[in-house]
């Protein structure tokens, strides 16, 4: 299973930041995901708009093309998002698709495919993490209440760990104690089940 990585949209080239614009995706975060290959299928849902973009990142330009509301319907039988599921090379160093949907109620979702030859410029610099420090952060993961702090209490977390986490940017904290991933933070436990 290919693993996305979450990636800040002001570090974004600006081929993908236009595409963004255009369709209204508004995070401060987006995930970023190698492949080879991609179709443009990406169906609408009920009240939803799927689109699919494919840039060129060498020449900024790129060609959005939108789906149905709903999905797939008898009246748009050539719509290339509602149908067209063949296999489609992502070329390396230049090709890019972002895909997602708009409507349903809810923000522009959106997300990136990239070939893997292409992915290193865009990802932020890797940092190391223990395992005590990766099963904290999982336990972020959890709303706050009295779940997270049963998990908190049980890897024995001092004040010497949160400070260690802040400091190679894992998480944000506010002066009441509040506490939330990074995307740094977010990109150490993808992937994780702990």
């Amino acid at each position: 299973m290919r693993t996305p990585t979450i990636v800040a949209v002001s570090s974004l080239p600006p081929a993908i930041l236009s595409v963004l614009r255009e369709v209204g995706y508004r995070k401060a975060d987006i995930a970023i995901t190698p492949c080879e290959a991609t179709d443009l299928l990406d169906c609408g849902s009920d009240g939803e708009k799927a689109f699919v973009s494919i840039c060129n990142l060498a020449t900024g330009e790129h060609k959005t093309t939108w789906g149905s509301w709903g999905g797939a319907n008898i009246f748009n039988r050539s719509n290339p998002v509602d149908l067209d599921s063949n296999t489609y090379q992502i070329p390396p160093g230049v090709g890019c698709v972002v895909r997602g949907h708009i409507g349903g109620g809810r923000p522009v979702y959106a997300s990136i495919e990239v070939h893997p030859a292409t992915m290193a410029p865009l990802l932020p610099p890797k940092v190391e993490v223990t395992e005590k420090e990766i099963r904290i952060l999982c336990s972020l993961r959890l709303k706050s209440g009295p779940y997270r702090k049963e998990a908190l209490s049980a890897i024995d977390v001092a004040s010497e760990d949160w400070t260690a986490l802040q400091s190679k940017g894992m998480l944000k904290r506010t002066r009441n104690g509040g506490t939330s991933l990074t995307i740094a933070g977010k990109n150490a436990i993808a992937g994780e089940r702990w």
